[in-house]
């Protein structure tokens, strides 16, 4: 374990947000980001990474399983609401997908780009990597600093929370890309929230922070990127929001603490997918 300042903004003021299975979470008094203070080492964080076994006061696991057709039509329909219906038809590109897990997202790429498409995958867990192998997928566990070849696309989705230190991995994507090249960053937009609106677990020290649509548009624009486009979608995770749900929520935060009112399990939580193209230099 090891105590860390904030990566966004080196401040080392911050106050107590949660605990969860022996590790803290900690709100940045500066910038606002919510990160695990003190960290696992990194050797821990690489070794969780490939067996998906985390060890605190409890064992987690966060190996999943192959999400099959219905996560791969969700991508699709994502991928057409980011980039349009017909961005990838007929367009040959390369595109890397780090942190590509069973490879799903890998499969929508594939069958929204077509023959022409050469899409390839990281992933550290070898148990995630040989099941997308096995179904025919290019995966394997890719040391970022030495990859020379160069790709049209990156993306990172749900890599970022995981990440020790974002700024510098984002860095070593940014030298993976071709001119004009771009990004493609999903994660949580959360580092707003209290605690008290987040999902019930946070599964640390699985996820190492939570961002804020500011917080990672000011990173990616400081190391190089413009961003093109940031999309909020719902996480499939939580129940939609209806058009009373603002209200009802305003409400249950005024009377909870008077009246001791148990909330609806409603989230304010949307995924940002953050589109960043490479800056000329």
């Amino acid at each position: 374990m090891r105590r860390v300042h904030c990566y966004c903004c080196e401040s080392s003021a911050s106050e107590l947000w949660a605990e969860e299975n022996g590790f803290k979470m900690v709100r940045c008094l500066n910038c606002g980001l919510l990160y695990v203070n003190p960290m696992p080492d990194e050797r821990e964080i690489d070794r969780a990474a490939q067996t998906g076994l985390h060890q605190g006061q409890e064992k987690l696991d966060v190996s999943g399983q192959y999400g099959g057709v219905a996560k791969v039509e969700n991508y699709i329909r994502i991928l057409r609401e980011i980039y349009g219906d017909d961005f990838f038809r007929g367009k040959p590109f390369k595109w890397l997908d780090i942190g590509c897990g069973y490879g799903e997202f890998m499969e929508a790429l594939i069958r929204e780009g077509g023959p022409q498409c050469d899409v390839r995958g990281s992933e550290p867990s070898e148990v995630k990597s040989a099941s997308a192998r096995q179904r025919g997928l290019k995966v394997s566990f890719l040391d970022l600093e030495t990859v020379r070849e160069r790709f049209d696309y990156v993306s990172l989705l749900n890599v970022y929370s995981h990440l020790p230190n974002p700024i510098e991995t984002l860095a070593g994507v940014r030298k993976l890309l071709n001119a004009g090249g771009e990004l493609l960053i999903e994660t949580g937009d959360a580092a707003n929230l209290e605690r008290s609106d987040y999902p019930d677990k946070l599964f640390l020290p699985d996820h190492l922070s939570f961002a804020s649509e500011e917080i990672v548009c000011r990173i990616l624009e400081k190391i190089g990127f413009k961003i093109v486009a940031v999309t909020r979608l719902h996480h499939p995770a939580y129940r939609k929001w209806t058009a009373w749900d603002p209200v009802i929520y305003w409400m249950q935060q005024r009377l909870r603490g008077r009246l001791g009112l148990r909330r609806k399990r409603v989230y304010p939580y949307r995924d940002l997918w953050i589109r960043a193209a490479l800056r000329a230099a």
